[in-house]
């Protein structure tokens, strides 16, 4: 006859059981939803920075030890654009994709690779967030949106993307190492602070951000783990003396594998004039530049919860900015946001915590994610870009599905009805969400649909309106073309008329592809016997390709 003890184990293991069935069919249903929403989102042709990163690499096209010693040796643009940017890491794997498994320049299985990688991070993600004291279906819907989420469509088709991947997959890594070694009253051993010191440094040597996981380990530490110490030597981690200087050798080696190469390559990197045109925060004074860095973020943040601005491109003039003295409705716009995100900042900082510790942690480690890239310290190459959100995501849809499960627990004892009204809710916005992912995702399968796209996202941008202008010219469409050769000119103008000195890179682009783009009009006029245009085509063309030719 079983007794008591007996009994009570086999419940107990049934329990595990099923909670342990629950965690993979939930597992499996995510990748069934990110199956389903990217399913049509594999291309035929590499767009935008994808043929530089890809087809234009000479490294990629050979397996060589001089090929792979170049990746380790030059900076992550080489040999085309100028950068003090090394990512080793992400250039390997193309090197291994395209010269090894063979994919060549087709962007489909480059595609699917950062699909699977995305999936795999948001399955591992559910489980960090189970970790960190979510229940399964919160952890699933905040898994669930971090795979939908609009802003994915620059993280899977964009082939460039890989660097986020890699660096969340990093930021995610350490964290969860760090929370299993957390308290360990025997300590923790070589191997664990070996793996958690290589995946920093692997994470570090794929994108900046990555250090940013040695801030969250600090915050992590002062709001969820305030409360359970553990030893209060390192952090919460028992650690020997040995394992504490090794642990700050990886934190050295991280720290160089950023800042060494911004002294190695910084004569191809340029001045920061030269990025004007994609980033204009480096023309303004640093009280103007931060501001509207601050109010950047904060939509940002906004738009991890309600993404309500979705764009392949963010370059001047598409982004209005407070500029001193403020006398228009952009500037006092900007001045708000970064009000806004300033007490934002503070709450999370110094109310929160008392209030709720674990929200307190997705919210400033979501801050803490995105401050690397926000150009609020460090001035980067883009002013905006909807891919440097990827890693705010998680945590900010681990924050929200922590509020809403706190929620839920209270209106349990009053009712069901408002509990399956919120939950009706938010699967409706999730299916709508999902179902917007699914066509944007389409935009990056040619260079056509692509232009196209970010025109339509971003009409304002010089780099819009030039890229979708010349896609139209090469069309072969007579009367396309002329209507495309409007944009072109439209976006020449933008930058030219910038209020700065026009920066040698942005002009020279704008000014080759308005001339190209005028001879290809001058073609087509000849054949069509179009006198008139054909003079004034060669005359444009001229003009412009003999202004860059001087530059």
């Amino acid at each position: 006859m079983p007794t008591y003890s007996s009994l009570k184990d086999t419940k107990r293991v049934e329990a595990a059981s099923h909670e342990v069935g629950k965690h993979i069919l939930a597992c499996v249903l995510l990748v069934i939803l990110g199956l389903a929403v990217f399913s049509r989102s594999f291309g035929s042709e590499l767009v935008f920075d994808s043929v530089v990163i890809i087809k234009d690499d000479s490294r990629l096209q050979d397996f060589s030890l001089g090929n792979l010693g170049q990746i380790f040796g030059q900076d992550y643009w080489w040999p085309t654009i100028g950068s003090d940017l090394y990512r080793p890491f992400v250039t390997l794997s193309f090197f291994i994709e395209r010269s090894l498994l063979g994919y060549g320049i087709s962007p489909a299985p480059y595609q699917l690779t950062n699909l699977l990688l995305h999936l795999a991070l948001a399955i591992g993600g559910f489980g960090l967030l189970r970790l960190i004291g979510l229940r399964i279906p919160w952890a699933w819907v905040a898994s669930a949106w971090f795979i939908v989420h609009p802003y994915t469509t620059e993280i899977v088709p964009n082939i460039v993307g890989r660097s986020d991947i890699f660096a969340l997959g990093a930021i995610l890594g350490c964290l969860a190492m760090y929370l299993r070694a957390r308290g360990r009253p025997l300590g923790v051993d070589s191997k664990t602070v070996v793996a958690w010191g290589a995946t920093l440094v692997f994470g570090c040597l794929s994108k900046e951000n990555t250090l940013s996981v040695l801030a969250i380990i600090v915050w992590h530490n002062l709001t969820i783990g305030r409360n359970n110490p553990g030893p209060r030597d390192t952090l919460g981690v028992n650690l020997s003396r040995k394992n504490k200087i090794l642990a700050c050798v990886f934190i050295a080696a991280g720290l160089a594998a950023i800042f060494a190469p911004k002294l190695a390559f910084r004569e191809r990197a340029g001045d920061k004039q030269a990025i004007a045109g994609d980033n204009s925060l480096v023309t303004q004074s640093f009280a103007e530049s931060r501001i509207n860095a601050a109010a950047i973020l904060g939509q940002n943040l906004i738009n991890t919860i309600v993404p309500y601005q979705v764009s392949a491109d963010y370059s001047y003039s598409q982004l209005p900015l407070l500029e001193w003295p403020m006398d228009s409705a952009a500037d006092r716009s900007q001045l708000a946001w970064a009000t806004l995100t300033a007490l934002f900042a503070f709450g999370t900082v110094l109310w929160l915590p008392k209030k709720n510790p674990p929200l307190a942690f997705f919210a400033g480690s979501a801050l803490l994610a995105l401050a690397p890239t926000a150009n609020l310290f460090v001035q980067i190459g883009t002013i905006r870009a909807d891919r440097l959100v990827y890693p705010a995501i998680w945590f900010i849809s681990g924050g929200c599905a922590w509020a809403l499960q706190s929620l839920m627990v209270r209106l349990e004892t009053q009712g069901k009805m408002l509990s399956h009204l919120i939950v009706g809710t938010g699967l409706v916005a999730m299916a709508s969400v999902a179902t917007y992912t699914h066509f944007r995702a389409v935009d990056w399968r040619t260079t056509k649909q692509f232009w196209a796209g970010m025109h339509d996202t971003a009409p304002e941008s010089y780099k819009a309106l030039l890229g979708y202008g010349s896609n139209l010219v090469k069309q072969n469409d007579y009367e396309l073309a002329k209507v495309g050769l409007q944009y072109v000119e439209a976006g020449f103008e933008k930058i030219t008329n910038a209020p700065w000195t026009p920066s040698e890179g942005a002009s020279v682009l704008a000014r080759q592809t308005a001339g190209s783009c005028w001879l290809l009009l001058a073609t087509m006029a000849k054949e069509k016997g179009q006198a008139d245009d054909l003079r004034l085509a060669l005359t444009k063309a001229e003009e412009h390709l003999t202004a860059a030719v001087s530059k």
